[in-house]
């Protein structure tokens, strides 16, 4: 492991641009900034989360508080704020994931696993996950100009706002749900109101209601 104790140390390991180191780095300060690449094998801050902005990060392990990067390659995430312009991940598994704010050009995630995915805000222009499986999802809003999601799969998912294309649950809790097709497994419940062109249980019992609010079932607007 090598231990960086200011940018003047991770400037002098800068070459052609690209911090690279085959070891881990240890961040032994707060607000490790460099106008470069990073490659190495994990991230760690040393005695409690850091801040970390760079150009690109190629690194399996990140742990930080504030993440301000254009790409972030990553095989874990564990971090407070993520601002990037290109988040792509393979998998995200922690059990729990708690992420105040994920702001992104593009957000890529191949599969998201924890038993608690907890977000306040997620902004993204487009929002591609092929796979989501937690045990309890929250999230205040999901924003984002396209959200491509093939699979959503958890026990409870509980959102303030979702739009989105298909969604795949077993128990849909949400104050407003906005997409094309919903399939659900038992029950489908919104405060406010359900706007979608088709919704179907799994169960021959499921059930899908609002509270509040109008079920709306026709063609959305583009």
């Amino acid at each position: 492991m090598i231990t960086i104790n200011s940018n003047k140390e991770a400037q002098a390991l800068i070459k052609d641009d690209v911090l690279a180191i085959d070891d881990d780095i240890e961040i032994a300060f707060d607000g490790f900034y460099i106008d470069a690449d990073i490659k190495c094998r994990n991230i760690y801050s040393k005695d409690s989360r850091r801040n970390i902005k760079a150009q690109n990060l190629d690194v399996y392990d990140i742990k930080a508080r504030n993440l301000v990067v254009w790409h972030i390659n990553a095989g874990n995430l564990d971090v407070f704020n993520i601002n990037a312009g290109n988040l792509d991940v393979y998998n995200i598994n922690a059990r729990n994931l708690d992420v105040c704010n994920i702001k992104a050009w593009n957000l890529d995630v191949w599969d998201i696993k924890a038993r608690n995915l907890d977000v306040d805000d997620i902004n993204a222009g487009n929002l591609d996950v092929r796979d989501i499986k937690a045990r309890n999802l929250d999230v205040l809003d999901i924003k984002a100009w396209n959200l491509d999601v093939c699979n959503i799969k958890a026990w409870n998912l509980d959102v303030h706002d979702i739009k989105a294309y298909d969604l795949n649950v077993c128990n849909i809790k949400a104050r407003n749900i906005k997409a094309r097709n919903i399939k659900y497994y038992g029950c489908c419940c919104a405060e406010q109101d359900i706007n979608c062109t088709s919704i179907e249980g799994k169960h021959k019992n499921g059930k899908y209601f609002c509270l509040d609010g109008e079920i709306t079932i026709k063609q959305l607007e583009e």
